[in-house]
């Protein structure tokens, strides 16, 4: 530190000027060369001692200034602080409050938030059995649909078979089939059934008589196939 180097010089200074004046006794004399590098070193040292002297001074000499200064002026300082710490303690309050009205707007608004997720959050589970239950009937819908399909062109096919069957029935002489009617030499036949007979031919009895049964039987038919009342 500053004040052991001053206070070791100052010793050490001390020490030479006792010897150079005599006044200490030293164990063995000194030449001229050694004289002078004392005296030069004593110049450099005491050079030294007094600009480090010079610049405690100027240490001291400020800093009591300062010490000075800062007394007069700290009752002011003090006052003006004072004021400014007021000041600053009620801008703090302020601040304090409304960042509490803020948090309690905060706390509703995210209590208000979360009652609108929980409603949110019923409403999607709401939709959500809405949608697998719209999803269930639309493959129903979809599956019946199907089936229906499926049994109408199961009716269109039998249609179609019923219908062709019609046609070839239509096209069919059942009078032809039931009553079929050709000749056999010089006979007349229905349903091979001969109709008279000849002296060069004898015919049964029964075979013309059944031939006869079978041509009223056609005539039966006939007339009521035309509805004619007085046949």
């Amino acid at each position: 530190m500053v004040g052991d180097d001053f206070a070791q010089n100052l010793n050490v200074l001390q020490q030479i000027l006792e010897i150079s004046a005599g006044h200490a006794k030293v164990e063995h004399p000194l030449c001229c060369d050694c004289t002078d590098k004392i005296m030069k070193e004593l110049d450099s040292q005491i050079t030294e001692l007094s600009e480090e002297k010079q610049t405690l001074s100027e240490f001291l000499f400020n800093h009591d200034n300062e010490d000075d200064a800062q007394k007069k002026l700290s009752s002011k300082d003090v006052k003006q602080q004072q004021k400014q710490q007021q000041q600053l303690q009620k801008q703090y309050s302020q601040e304090t409050q409304a960042l509490q009205q803020q948090l309690q707007s905060l706390a509703a608004d995210k209590e208000r938030l979360k009652l609108e997720y929980e409603h949110l959050e019923l409403e999607a589970q709401r939709m959500n059995e809405f949608e697998q239950m719209f999803f269930c009937d639309a493959n129903d819908f979809w599956y019946s649909i199907e089936n229906l399909s499926m049994q109408h062109a199961a009716v269109r096919q039998q249609i179609r078979q019923v219908s062709s069957h019609l046609e070839v029935m239509k096209r069919t002489n059942v009078f032809d089939d039931a009553f079929h009617i050709y000749h056999d030499g010089h006979f007349g036949t229905i349903n091979g059934l001969r109709l008279g007979r000849l002296p060069s031919v004898s015919v049964e009895w029964e075979e013309i008589n059944t031939g006869l049964g079978q041509c009223v039987l056609l005539l039966d038919v006939l007339a009521q196939r035309c509805k004619a009342k007085n046949f």
